[in-house]
């Protein structure tokens, strides 16, 4: 299994953008929002599927390495179901328009899956994704198991794609120099709220999303709430 850094999946991720955008005759230019669906299928050779993953929704993607057999918790019992290779199956309430963010961090999080099991030669086996949680982050004391890592890593992987940090950090940058957002609390004022937005929509990401990867990336300054003079002026996240 592989074990690698940020700076390692960072580096992963810009590769796989340029090489997919060069294929798509844009060049080095990396589009934004991502088209995941083209890269999915036609960069990595995905087909998408939609089926029902389990009875109370808690499972919202699967990819398998090489064709099986997955146990999935279906109908009150378990339930087999075959898994063709290079196949991402995703629960089918993604189809739903308001469920278009959520399913574009399903499909990059299983290509992401897709892609370090290709750099480490992986050929069966497979994984599942499980209830978004944009807010959910491991701690390195928290990473007890490889299935935790590799949901660590597909995780990283997925946002880097999604959220390349070659793309964001023009968009971070006023007057030549780094803009951080302030978070007191779980809190942003008016102007940063505003900026963490905007950005959440261009990308077409969830706002939690993004204020995750702006934390990854050094872009977010964290402080007390008592440290804003004016709770007036604060807005909270919605997500």
């Amino acid at each position: 299994m592989l074990h690698l850094s940020r700076h390692n999946i960072e580096a992963i991720g810009e590769s796989v953008l340029r090489d997919f955008t060069a294929q798509s005759g844009q060049g080095d230019h990396i589009c934004v929002p991502i088209d995941i669906i083209a890269l999915s299928n036609r960069y990595l050779g995905l087909e998408i599927q939609y089926r029902k993953l389990s009875d109370h929704g808690n499972t919202l993607g699967l990819t398998a390495y090489g064709g099986m057999e997955v146990e999935l918790s279906l109908h009150g019992g378990k339930e087999l179901v075959h898994a063709p290779e290079d196949t991402i199956f995703l629960d089918e309430k993604l189809r739903c328009p308001e469920y278009t963010r959520h399913r574009r961090f399903t499909i990059a999080h299983e290509c992401a899956h897709q892609i370090l099991a290709r750099i480490a030669e992986i050929k069966t086996g497979y994984s599942f994704h499980r209830v978004f949680e944009p807010g959910k982050r491991y701690a390195s004391g928290e990473i007890k198991t490889a299935e935790d890592w590799c949901e660590w890593q597909a995780n990283a992987l997925g946002a880097a794609l999604l959220m390349p940090k070659s793309k964001i950090t023009p968009h971070m940058n006023l007057g030549g120099k780094p803009h951080k957002l302030t978070l007191f609390g779980y809190r942003f004022n008016y102007t940063d709220y505003k900026k963490l937005k905007e950005l959440s929509e261009m990308f077409k990401v969830s706002s939690s999303a993004m204020k995750i990867r702006l934390g990854e990336l050094g872009f977010i300054v964290n402080k007390s709430t008592l440290e804003y003079a004016d709770p007036l002026d604060i807005f909270v996240d919605a997500g």
